[in-house]
């Protein structure tokens, strides 16, 4: 998981770009 400052944040810090295709992934 990459935060890039550029992004808006979501779970601790992490980009939501990156994260929610995990998140859907995980759930």
């Amino acid at each position: 998981m990459e935060s890039n400052g550029q992004m808006p944040k979501d779970f601790g810090g992490n980009s939501i770009w990156s994260t929610a295709p995990r998140v859907a992934a995980i759930s």
